[in-house]
């Protein structure tokens, strides 16, 4: 996952899983964990591990799940871009999105917010409309079959332009899952970062 850019300048801040500590923030605790099936090669080249996120088993409270990134200073940019890559294998009648709030000041954060359908610069149709990522938001995600693992060729990636909502601002991100209602969901394979 990369953050930050400008036009004139670039910064990025990335977290390629690399098998350091992440300083992200999960919750609840292992609701994400290190998946070395599926991965990506990180910056240094090597093969490396990504995160996964699992549908809670639990319908109403304790039904989520969500991994936080710390904030990021984007104070100096005028332009924001969140790009990462993935694999959602979550079944549609649960909810995978992103969302980001915004530093207002001293430290205090205000509400989150999903990315908007305008930032998206990506290549599924299904974000525009729906705002979630899942099992039908790439065709060969295998919408109809929960039971079907991710393979290597299913990674995708994803760019949002933030500059109309975070740029010259601190923000934050997360990455939420909450299960719905439907029985059995849970055992889709998960989202894949």
């Amino acid at each position: 996952m990369q953050y930050g850019h400008t036009q004139s300048q670039k910064q990025t801040w990335m977290e390629d899983f690399d098998g350091t500590p992440i300083s992200f923030t999960i919750s609840p605790q292992n609701s994400w964990l290190p998946d070395a099936t599926f991965y990506l090669p990180n910056a240094s080249g090597t093969n490396s591990i990504s995160y996964l996120g699992r549908v809670s088993n639990r319908v109403g409270a304790g039904d989520t799940s969500v991994l936080m990134t710390h904030s990021y200073n984007c104070s100096n940019y005028p332009y924001v871009f969140l790009r990462f890559s993935h694999i959602c294998k979550v079944s549609p009648c649960d909810i995978a999105r992103i969302e980001y709030r915004e530093d207002m000041g001293g430290g205090v954060f205000g509400p989150w917010r999903v990315i908007p359908a305008s930032s998206y610069r990506g290549g599924s149709a299904n974000y525009r409309n729906s705002l979630v990522f899942n099992a039908s938001s790439y065709h060969d995600w295998e919408v109809n079959d929960s039971t079907i693992a991710p393979n290597q060729s299913w990674w995708r990636d994803e760019l949002f332009d933030l500059e109309n909502e975070v740029g010259y601002g601190n923000v934050q991100f997360r990455f939420f899952i909450q299960r719905g209602n439907v029985t059995g969901t849970q055992l889709s394979y998960g989202w894949l970062l």
